[in-house]
């Protein structure tokens, strides 16, 4: 039985690209120092709140701003080996391209893509290197706006309008003459013309035929 394949989040997806394996708690036991820390917070917090008599989350916000520091003086413990653990960041990545959110879609031929009811155009140097119907990643960022990657190069985008379908000037119609059968139709005058054809000369007709067909060339 095959595992089920679940998508990496934003998060993931860029400790990936940073070369840095997660390794998951699963459960309070298994991240005891953080689930301490928001236990104090929790046990604090309020009755720090109640104190400043804090009501709004603004006046929370711009408390905070102050505790925090209150609250490392009080709580927090120097590290035994002060030196950093964090190796160096290569010079040939670009943080900014790692830490933001990307997506799929799909460039057309004229290297234009959809994106959340926007249109988007891939600039280009020279020639376009994207094939037109591939997929690339949407770069999305508060801090660069809208880029494009396609597989280690990322390019720039503009905003996009795709010009509007002219539609056919729409031709007046014609007057339409009706139709006027002529005194000789059948539905008509021409019932009149015609010898009506009853039931019994019919069936004679057909009984003749039958005798015909069956007593004469049969005989």
């Amino acid at each position: 039985m095959q595992g089920k394949v679940v998508n990496d989040t934003q998060f993931g997806r860029a400790m990936k690209e940073l070369g840095i394996t997660l390794i998951p708690a699963r459960s309070p036991q298994a991240k005891g120092r953080v689930e301490r820390l928001w236990e104090t917070l929790q046990s604090r917090l309020p009755v720090e709140f109640k104190i400043a008599g804090i009501t709004t989350i603004d006046s929370a916000n711009e408390f905070l701003s102050q505790y925090i520091e209150k609250f490392n003086s009080q709580f927090a413990v120097k590290a035994l080996e002060p030196e950093t653990a964090y190796r160096a960041l290569d010079q040939n990545i670009d943080i900014g391209h790692i830490l933001c959110v990307k997506q799929k879609r799909t460039i057309d031929n004229g290297g234009v893509f959809s994106f959340y009811n926007r249109h988007f155009k891939v600039i280009y140097k020279e020639t376009n290197p994207i094939p037109p119907r591939t997929k690339i990643d949407v770069l999305i960022s508060p801090v660069f706006g809208v880029k494009v990657q396609y597989k280690n190069t990322v390019f720039e985008t503009i905003p996009y309008v795709k010009p509007q379908k002219t539609q056919k000037p729409k031709t007046e119609a014609t007057e339409r003459k009706p139709y006027i059968p002529p005194d000789t139709h059948y539905f008509k005058y021409g019932h009149n013309l015609v010898k009506r054809l009853t039931y019994e000369d019919s069936d004679r007709d057909i009984l003749k035929m039958l005798e015909e067909i069956f007593l004469r060339k049969y005989a």
